[in-house]
């Protein structure tokens, strides 16, 4: 674990952006009720979150071997503040995706493009806040194939670590897609500072480990 993994775990436990809630289960954007929950906006408040997750996207962008882009796209809306962080760090252009076309307006989907303008023969990095079933990521990245573009990677600034993020991504179709996904810091990670810490006890851990056996098992659904 790099000391930048462990500053971020070390912030969202900190700030209650990483909980387990058992008792009161939230519901997911997939439609699942979850006994856990990451919120990334949390860390993004303060400054010193803002400045860990800049760096940590800096150092996983060296050892994923992005390479060199042209610009930086955040999934929206969760994804904008990373990415442009990002964006702005290197001196790249910036774009975000939205879920749909807007139905209004110039109705884009891909915000940043200028009238009739495509992304082709452009390397676009995708950035997300968090990876779960990596649904929302898979569906920026083909509306970026759509538009040209090659997305040499997407990078989160965590993840559950499912497998269903990988199953996902290698559905997407268009333009050349993501090779590999990458987050700044995964769940085994924060739970090597949790118990660390003392924030994240046996109770928690067994949770988890039930949890993650079948995390997206039917009775968990939302009607």
């Amino acid at each position: 674990m790099t000391t930048i993994q462990r500053q971020l775990a070390e912030f969202a436990l900190g700030v209650g952006a990483f909980r387990l809630v058992p008792d009161a289960p939230v519901r997911w954007a997939s439609g699942y009720l979850m006994p856990v929950y990451t919120d990334n906006r949390l860390l993004l408040r303060y400054p010193e979150g803002r400045s860990i997750i800049r760096e940590g996207l800096l150092e996983t962008w060296e050892t994923a071997g992005v390479g060199t882009c042209h610009g930086i796209a955040g999934t929206a809306s969760a994804g904008i503040a990373p990415a442009l962080l990002l964006a702005e760090d290197r001196g790249l252009d910036f774009y975000y995706v939205r879920g749909a076309a807007k139905d209004h307006g110039l109705e884009r989907r891909i915000e940043g493009l200028g009238p009739g303008e495509s992304l082709r023969g452009r390397r676009i990095l995708l950035v997300e806040d968090l990876l779960s079933t990596g649904g929302s990521a898979a569906a920026a990245a083909e509306a970026l194939g759509d538009a040209g573009a090659e997305v040499p990677r997407c990078l989160a600034i965590f993840s559950y670590g499912f497998a269903a993020v990988a199953e996902r991504f290698a559905s997407v179709s268009g333009a050349t897609g993501p090779s590999e996904i990458r987050a700044v810091l995964t769940l085994d990670e924060l739970l090597v500072v949790g118990r660390e810490l003392g924030t994240i006890d046996a109770g928690g851990e067994r949770l988890l480990e039930e949890w993650r056996r079948d995390p997206f098992s039917p009775e968990r659904r939302v009607p």
